[in-house]
Order: structure tokens, then C-alpha cells, then sequence
């Protein structure tokens, strides 16, 4: 039975023996599922330079506000702008896929598999367990938990889009209450979240069994998560407290607060696996094995 109080208590039991591996796997796998940047130079030369000062002028009259250079500056250099603004966006977007898919997931799944052992584990694992998702069908386990998120990132655009049109048409049409319906969609974000939770165990499951599909992944999950929804949602609640109090420590307290929440997660999914197994038939041990013992 899901009992928060229960896998918070079992939580901090397992830090107890392991809190600083755990910190160190935790702060080392949120720099690297926290994305990547990247800048770019620019080179000035003789032959540009009162062009440049042009555009300066052009730049400060729009700085100020002025409605006539605003429509100069975009009759003038409009599809420059739109060609830039397009090829970042698309450059931006498939670096921010490769990402994703190739370091993002492998080292989420690899998280999820060193929080899993550590519970079952009486010994300390090791780093080496992180790596896990790089390891062992390393293609096969990337693009199955890269086309679950890719799944409910299309469900979000159902209330992401109409606010994009809406903020669109409020800037064309200088009428703000475009922009106010595009807000009035904002339930149809509903449906992604619910899959957010439905699909919450997949990194978990992946990194119990490296030889299951994302098909057969996203359906255990969906069988884990069949009326628990609520619960993980309450129990990322619970932890609202411990984050606004790391945020009063210069930010630098939440870091210390991210091992607790992985372990909390790790001791749901064992509580969900359990569960489905007794009460909803899904396979046993033979498809999602202990990990007690298991090679790294």
C-alpha cells in the first residue's frame, strides 16, 4: 500500500548509510540532464563598420520606443531577422534532441538504477551504476525513455500551442484579450500531466531491466501507476517545503534536498512494482528482478 510518510522514513534510512555517493550521483546527473548551452562569436571587420553604427542608431530610436523605426527597422531587415531567428530556433532544437537522446536519458535511467540498488542493497553501491543506461543496450534504452518524454511533450502542445497563437495574434492585434483566451487554455496542460505521472516509472523500469522496449516499459508503468496518480502527485507536494527552504539557503540547500526526493522516488517504484505484481497480475521478478546482489 502507498504510504508517503512510510517511503520518506524508508528514504532516509538508506541515505543514512549512503547520503554523500547519493549527493554526488545526484548533483552530477542534474547538471547533466539539465541541458547544455553554447555561444558563438561575432567578427567585426573595416568593410562593416558604418553599417554597424547605422544599426546602432536604428537600435537606440527602438530602444526608445518609436513606432516608425520599429516598422523601418523590420521592413528593412524583417526576413534577416525571421531567417535568424528560425535557423537558431531549429539549430537550438536538434542539439537540444541529440542531448536528450544520446547523454539525458542514459544518465537518468543510470540515476534511477543507483537509487534502486542502494534501497535494495544493504552495501553502499558504487558511481558505476549511473553509467548503466550507457552500458547496456544503450540505444534501446535512450529511445525508449527519449520517446516517452517525446509522448508527453506532444500531449503538452494541446494547452502549449493556443497560448503561443494567442500571444501571437495579441501582438499583431495589439488586443490583449487574445492573449487572455490563450491563458483560458491552460487545462488542456491537464492531460500531459496526468501522462507525466502515468509515465513515471519508466525510467525505473528501464534501469531494473535493459532488455524492455519503451512499449512494454510505458505499459507497466501505466499498470504501476493505475490509481496512484494522485498519490506521487501529493507526494511531490510533500517535498515543497524542504525546496523553498533550500531556496532560503542562497538556492545552494536544494541540492542537498535532491537525494531525499531520488530516494523517495526510488522507494515509490519498489512500492508500485510490489503492488502491481500482488494485486494486478503484471510479471514477476523474471521481467523485473530484485537488484539485491545484481551485477553493476
Amino acid at each position: 500500500m502507498f504510504n508517503r510518510k512510510e517511503l520518506k522514513a524508508n528514504a532516509k534510512l538508506v541515505l543514512k548509510r549512503s547520503y554523500w555517493m547519493a549527493f554526488l550521483v545526484s548533483l552530477l546527473a542534474g547538471l547533466v540532464t539539465g541541458g547544455s548551452g553554447f555561444s558563438g562569436n561575432l567578427n567585426l571587420n573595416n568593410s562593416n563598420v558604418n553599417s554597424l553604427s547605422e544599426d546602432t542608431q536604428q537600435l537606440e530610436a527602438i530602444s526608445d520606443g518609436s513606432t516608425e523605426a520599429i516598422q523601418q527597422f523590420f521592413a528593412e531587415n524583417g526576413g534577416v531577422v525571421a531567417a535568424v531567428v528560425g535557423v537558431t530556433f531549429i539549430v537550438a532544437l536538434l542539439i537540444g534532441f541529440a542531448w536528450a537522446f544520446f547523454v539525458s536519458t542514459p544518465a537518468e535511467i543510470g540515476l534511477s538504477r543507483f537509487f534502486i540498488a542502494t534501497r535494495e542493497q544493504q552495501n553502499p553501491v558504487d558511481f558505476s551504476y549511473v553509467l548503466y543506461g550507457f552500458k547496456y543496450n544503450y540505444l534501446k534504452q535512450a529511445w525508449a525513455h527519449f520517446s516517452t518524454q517525446l509522448i508527453i511533450m506532444l500531449w503538452s502542445l494541446l494547452g502549449v500551442i493556443p497560448m503561443i497563437i494567442g500571444g501571437i495574434l495579441s501582438a499583431v492585434t495589439q488586443n490583449g484579450n487574445w492573449m487572455a483566451l490563450g491563458v483560458f487554455m491552460l487545462p488542456l496542460m491537464i492531460p500531459s500531466i496526468i501522462k507525466t505521472y502515468q509515465y513515471r516509472m519508466v525510467s525505473y523500469i528501464l534501469a531494473n531491466n535493459c532488455n524492455i522496449n519503451g512499449k512494454r516499459a510505458r505499459e507497466l508503468s501505466t499498470e504501476m501507476t493505475n490509481g496512484n496518480k494522485w498519490n506521487l502527485f501529493v507526494l511531490d507536494l510533500s517535498f515543497i517545503g524542504w525546496i523553498i527552504l533550500g531556496a532560503l539557503a542562497c538556492g545552494i540547500g536544494i541540492l542537498f534536498v535532491i537525494p531525499y526526493i531520488n530516494a523517495t522516488n526510488a522507494e515509490a517504484y519498489t512500492c508500485l512494482k510490489a503492488e502491481a505484481m500482488q494485486n494486478k497480475g503484471i510479471s514477476g521478478d523474471e521481467e523485473l528482478p530484485s537488484l539485491a546482489g545484481a551485477a553493476v
